[in-house]
């Protein structure tokens, strides 16, 4: 709901919105700041009773859970891992990946992918999560027909090998929603995120 509301907002231009406050709300309002997605928020402490009932409800384990996702995914934007995370913006993989899941990509060389594999690739300024359908060697260098799984047809250009990213080893169902919906907030100011897949 607190989403949803800054997404309206945002589109109609608001300065300011009011939310129900809890301390997940302010957990995330703060990140929000940080990141520069808003440029403040405060809390209101005359309505303490709505408040109380509502910090009353709230699993403190799930702050926590918010707070480690947040870091963990700063880590992986980082290069601290040698996986990273990747969330789905696009239907063009429905019913394999949704738009929302999180797919977990490892780093790989052309020689690792084989057809059927999951790959992530370069695509002018944003990356693209598409199945190998075809793998072949023309003039020494390897190329990929590359399909989305929902979509009719394969993609239009042959992928190189130089455009390759990572695989997919697995994917989590909608943990990335709240960072598709950040990124959708953010197009109208900055450009697109490596970390949101853009598909086509």
């Amino acid at each position: 709901d607190m989403l949803t509301r800054i997404r309206n907002a945002n589109q109609l231009k608001y300065d300011t919105v009011e939310v129900l406050g809890s301390k997940m709300t302010e957990e995330i309002s703060r990140i929000l700041k940080d990141e520069g997605y808003i440029t403040n928020f405060s809390v209101n402490k005359n309505d303490v009773q709505k408040k109380k009932k509502t910090i009353e409800s709230t699993d403190p384990k799930s702050i926590i859970l918010l707070v480690v996702v947040v870091v963990l995914i700063l880590w992986f934007d980082m290069g601290l891992f040698p996986i990273r995370p990747s969330a789905i913006a696009t239907g063009s993989m429905e019913k394999t990946l949704m738009v929302g899941d999180v797919a977990i990509l490892k780093k790989c060389t052309a020689e690792e992918l084989e057809v059927g594999d999951i790959v992530q690739y370069q695509k002018e300024n944003f990356t693209v999560i598409h199945r190998v359908i075809s793998k072949y060697t023309e003039k020494g260098k390897i190329y990929f027909i590359t399909k989305g799984d929902n979509n009719k047809d394969a993609d239009f250009e042959p992928v190189e090998e130089s455009q390759i990213i990572a695989k997919e080893i697995f994917s989590i169902r909608y943990l990335g929603l709240p960072a598709v919906f950040l990124n959708n907030l953010n197009k109208i100011s900055a450009p697109d995120t490596s970390s949101i897949e853009k598909g086509m």
